[in-house]
């Protein structure tokens, strides 16, 4: 999975999982259309690879799932009036996804051949990630109690220490499986393999985060499925980790006995054709050290340092709107399954709005949208403080009227849409660039690089704004300041007190505002340098550089 799915959760708005998703426009055989039908000729395309898709949209699915129950801690947290701090601490359960290009190489070369290359990494990651589960689930309520119990504090070093395995073997059995859908798949329907990526994961997401999120709600456990209000949701966070953990165990034993790994792309392969110039574009089988000696070339190319610096600082600009206003939301009293049940209208823009703009990131000069969309990303910035603001003015007695869901959801489908657009565009760029005889680990660089840029600005704005909010304890009887509310200790002690948590400094707004400003000075800079990029001839940015006759 090179490309996270994106899914609000809080600390992990996890910029789209990057990987290389192509929408191509299809204008051949329309005259066998006519004459079959579109859904005979649907079928006969894929005819061949139906269990072999099916197993995808379900180990990619099995891929979601960890991801959107590492999703839901941010918000969960959030409710107990942890920090930023802290929660930019666990964060750094996000990283392996944008680190395991470091261990990539291991996994594609060392395998038992009586196994089979794929299976001898899936199987015993899953199988731990099942384990992991079931063990987590017999104490997370320890650490997190599912009240909120007057002396207890969140471990956050804890509890990072405990999902951040679990991230680990969630990018593990990413790569085991990217791999094997390059070979499970037939020569002609490889393409499919991003599309069984985005839809198994997204639905994975779907049900690891908002559907824990509707299932644990008591608000909607009493309003869609008891006849009698009862005190909390259908299922607790730690029966819905055992309930994965043996489907994932399930699962790996079905495909461990049932499933053999063939290499269905053997056959066609010896029918690669040569390109125009006569070289062939087939990519080479690199191994552990010839891997991270590409690397480091590709690193080392002239153009690349240049497009380095732009993909880690971009995402600064959008950092503070990106990762901290699910949670102010949240503290301002909005629940999170709302704020949940809200992102759940968004993910059809995920499927369709690419299609709807596929065709204008096509040609030499993709990355024009991407530096177009991003004035209008820095304004989507400000819009959102203002809908925050608003928000903060007009909930009554716990809840916001519906117009605030109604005005928030069309913000998101703005936002959304213009992050999608930028994705692309450099998505597209980066296609355009990769040397096709290193292709999949020029890509992976690529989105390596991507990934951990906006992984890295997440953690740090978190930091940022809890270092320039400053925020009191009122006494509510005199009005007076008592102390602060600096911590979450502080906040739950002021709080149980029957005192309140005032805002003299919001670091939210601020951060907005330097983001701003930081994006301003980025594109002034930058702009230039973006659209020379684009005039770079496709050989400088090669390793194995085409030979002249």
């Amino acid at each position: 999975m090179s490309n996270e799915l994106k899914h609000r959760t809080g600390v992990f708005v996890n910029d789209y999982n990057f990987k290389e998703n192509k929408y191509h426009e299809e204008e051949d055989n329309n005259i066998d259309r006519k004459k079959n039908g579109w859904y005979k000729n649907w079928i006969k395309q894929y005819h061949g690879d139906e269990s072999s898709i099916t197993l995808l949209l379900l180990l990619y699915f099995l891929q979601g799932i960890p991801l959107g129950i590492i999703g839901c801690i941010p918000f969960i947290l959030s409710e107990r009036n942890i920090s930023l701090t802290d929660l930019s601490f666990f964060s750094f359960c996000s990283y392996p996804f944008s680190a395991k290009l470091l261990w990539a190489p291991i996994v594609d070369s060392i395998w038992i051949k009586s196994i089979g290359r794929r299976k001898t990494w899936l199987i015993p990651t899953q199988l731990l990630i099942s384990i992991y589960l079931i063990i987590i689930s017999t104490f997370i309520n320890d650490i997190i109690p599912e009240e909120q119990i007057h002396g207890i504090s969140i471990n956050i070093k804890v509890l990072t220490a405990i999902f951040l395995p679990l991230n680990f073997l969630a990018a593990t059995q990413d790569i085991a499986v990217d791999g094997w859908a390059l070979t499970m798949l037939s020569r002609k329907n490889v393409g499919l393999a991003s599309t069984c990526n985005a839809i198994g994961q997204y639905l994975g997401v779907f049900f690891g985060y908002n559907m824990f999120m509707f299932l644990s709600s008591e608000k909607y456990a009493n309003k869609f499925f008891r006849n009698t209000p009862t005190h909390g949701g259908l299922v607790s966070f730690s029966s819905f980790l055992f309930f994965w953990g043996l489907i994932f165990g399930l699962v790996t034993i079905l495909v461990l006995i049932f499933k053999t790994e063939v290499d269905n792309s053997i056959e066609e392969k010896k029918n690669d054709k040569k390109n125009e110039d006569g070289d062939e574009e087939s990519e080479l089988e690199l191994g552990i050290g010839e891997t991270y000696t590409t690397l480091w070339k590709i690193i080392t190319l002239k153009p690349m340092w240049i497009l380095l610096l732009i993909l880690f600082t971009n995402k600064f600009s959008f950092a503070a709107s990106d990762n901290t206003t699910a949670i102010r939301l949240i503290e301002l009293g909005m629940p999170k399954e709302d704020l949940a049940m809200i992102n759940v209208f968004l993910y059809p823009l995920q499927i369709f709005f690419p299609i709807l703009i596929g065709k204008f990131i096509v040609g030499k000069n993709p990355l024009n949208l991407f530096i177009y969309a991003y004035p209008f990303r820095m304004i989507m910035n400000i819009v959102y403080s203002l809908f925050l603001y608003i928000s903060s003015t007009v909930i009554q007695n716990g809840t916001y009227p519906y117009y605030i869901y109604i005005m928030w959801l069309f913000g998101m489908l703005i936002n959304d849409s213009l992050q999608i657009t930028m994705f692309l565009s450099i998505m597209s760029f980066f296609a355009n660039i990769s040397d096709p005889k290193i292709g999949g680990t020029y890509m992976t660089l690529l989105n390596t690089i991507t990934n951990l840029g906006g992984t890295m600005s997440g953690t740090v704005i978190l930091i940022i704004i809890d270092m320039l909010t400053i925020q009191n304890c009122i006494d509510k009887k005199t009005g007076e300041t008592i102390g602060e509310c600096k911590t979450s200790q502080a906040h739950q002690l002021c709080v149980d007190n029957g005192n309140t948590c005032s805002f003299i400094i919001d670091g939210y707004y601020l951060s907005i505002a330097l983001g701003c400003i930081f994006g301003i000075v980025w594109l002034l800079i930058l702009w230039k340098p973006i659209k020379n990029l684009q005039k770079i001839p496709r050989e400088e940015w090669l390793i194995f550089k085409k030979k002249k006759e």
